[in-house]
């Protein structure tokens, strides 16, 4: 429950004048370029991912950097292993390249949290579209550790509902309907000065940008009004 609180009380405090030690974060972007290939099949990584630095504790710094090298670990795995998959499903001595893009926002970054969001977009020579995905980490800046929604609503009864009625109520807002079997687990958001917002929502090319921005006071007045 503390992180959510927490959240509310710098709602509460912002405008508010307070004599206390600053530190200064500093968010640096670290390049990814990876390629490979096989008989004529290219696969191209670029783009970058963020590190962040000048914390008051070296050990934070470590923890929050080595979940988001992980990540990029992965993708650039993905990528190695992009030329062999691709070699199955293209005819005999065809040419092709395949380009995967990650870019990253940082949507919220002070004493307490950072909150960002990994966008990784794979296109393919000759699709109409391009292949999107997106990760959000929130990273508690007392640990350095990711921050899951249960643990954000820790002890906090009747969150689950709240955000479930905020889905449904974007989707009415738009006339949509979706297949419950296209909905995926409610787990990835991240934070803003004001709101917390949901991403990740459905296993829908056409939705991989759909999220649901709630207020976190939104979120306060309902749990309120529960007790």
């Amino acid at each position: 429950m503390k992180h959510f609180f927490f959240a509310i009380s710098v709602l509460t405090l912002t405008g508010c004048s307070i004599d206390m030690e600053e530190t200064h974060p500093v968010v640096e972007q670290v390049f990814l370029q990876e390629e490979a290939s096989i008989e004529g099949i290219t696969c191209v990584l670029e783009g970058g991912y963020p590190h962040i630095k000048d914390l008051s504790s070296v050990q934070v710094e470590i923890n929050i950097n080595a979940a988001l090298d992980a990540f990029a670990n992965a993708t650039k795995e993905n990528v190695r292993d992009c030329p062999a998959k691709l070699l199955e499903l293209t005819e005999d001595d065809a040419e092709t390249r395949d380009t995967t893009n990650v870019q990253y926002d940082v949507k919220l970054l002070n004493a307490d949290m950072f909150s960002l969001t990994l966008l990784t977009s794979q296109m393919f020579e000759g699709a109409a579209h391009p292949n999107n995905s997106i990760e959000a980490f929130t990273f508690d800046l007392s640990t350095g550790q990711p921050i899951t929604l249960a643990e954000y609503f820790a002890d906090t009864p009747g969150y689950e509902e709240i955000l479930e009625q905020a889905i449904v109520a974007a989707l009415q807002r738009k006339d949509m309907e979706i297949d419950p079997e296209l909905r995926n687990p409610t787990e990835k958001f991240y934070l803003t000065v004001s709101s917390l917002v949901l991403v990740d929502l459905f296993d829908v090319h056409a939705l991989k940008g759909f999220e649901v921005s709630i207020p976190i006071r939104e979120i306060e007045l309902e749990l309120n009004s529960e007790e």
